[in-house]
C-alpha cells in the first residue's frame, strides 16, 4: 500500500494494480508509484524496486504479507519485510494465513514466523468465532457448485501404483534410520500438505549421519506427493 488514500477510502484512493514482470520497467514503475495506489509487486520486483530506490518507503502507508507461513528467514519477502521496516518505523505491517498447520511443526514454529515477520503481536480467528462467522456469511450467500470429476482406469491404475511406491519410500526410511524419531511416519501422512516439511525438520538434525540412499527417498517422496495431488 502506497498512500494513506488506499487505506482511508476517500474517493480520490485508487484500485489495487498488480505488478508482474510483464508491467514495463523500474522507471515507468517508479512514477506509477508516485501517483500513489494500492500495489501487488510479486516479492522479486519488490525486492528490485527497494533496492533501486524506485519506491519512496517513508511515503508506504503499510504492506500486508500473505501465506505468512511460506515467509523463511532467507526468503524474498522476509528481505523487503526488513527493508521496509529499518526505513519505516510507522507504516502499519500485518501478515495473514490460512495454514494454522505451519505454526505446529518444529520448535517455536510462531515465534520464528513471527521474528522473520517483524511482528510482535499474533492473533487467531477461528471459523467458528462469532465475528468470523458474520464476515463469511455477509448479506449475500456464495453459491457454490462442486463439480466431480470421475478418474478412468488407467488413473486409478497410475494412483494405486504411486501410492504403493510411497508406502514403499515410507517404509524403507524408516527401517533404515530406527535412531531416529520418524516412528510417526505412516504413508497415509503423504497426503498432508506439510509431509515435506515433517521430514526435513526430523532428519536435519542427523543430515550429516544420514545414508545417501535415505536423502534420496526422502526427495522421491516430495516428488511422489507431489504426483499424487
Amino acid at each position: 500500500m502506497y498512500e494513506h488514500a488506499g487505506a482511508s477510502g476517500v474517493t480520490t484512493a485508487r484500485g489495487l494494480t498488480k505488478i508482474n514482470t510483464e508491467l514495463s520497467n523500474v522507471a515507468s514503475r517508479a512514477e506509477m508509484y508516485e501517483h500513489g495506489g494500492i500495489f501487488s509487486p510479486t516479492n522479486q520486483i519488490l525486492n528490485l524496486d527497494l533496492l533501486s530506490g524506485a519506491i519512496d518507503t517513508s511515503k508506504i502507508s503499510g504492506l500486508i504479507v500473505l501465506h505468512a507461513e511460506e515467509v523463511t528467514a532467507t526468503s524474498p519477502a522476509a528481505f523487503n519485510i526488513r527493508l521496509y521496516r529499518e526505513t519505516n518505523k510507522t507504516g502499519f505491517l500485518k501478515a495473514f494465513s490460512d495454514t494454522p498447520e505451519a505454526f505446529t511443526m518444529g520448535f517455536a514454529p510462531l515465534s520464528r514466523m513471527m521474528k522473520n515477520l517483524f511482528l510482535q503481536k499474533a492473533s487467531f480467528w477461528p471459523r467458528f468465532q462469532v465475528d468470523v462467522v458474520k464476515s463469511l456469511e455477509g448479506k449475500k450467500q456464495v453459491e457454490v457448485i462442486e463439480l466431480a470429476v470421475p478418474m478412468s482406469d488407467s488413473m486409478i491404475a497410475i494412483q494405486q501404483a504411486i501410492w504403493g511406491c510411497v508406502e514403499i519410500c515410507v517404509r524403507e526410511l524408516k527401517s533404515a534410520n530406527k535412531e531416529l524419531d520418524i516412528e510417526d511416519l505412516v504413508a497415509e501422512t503423504a497426503l498432508h500438505k506439510e509431509f515435506d516439511r515433517i521430514i526435513q525438520r526430523k532428519l536435519s538434525p542427523f543430515w550429516h549421519r544420514v545414508s545417501p540412499r535415505s536423502k534420496q527417498i526422502a526427495g522421491d517422496l516430495t516428488t511422489l506427493r507431489e504426483l499424487l495431488l
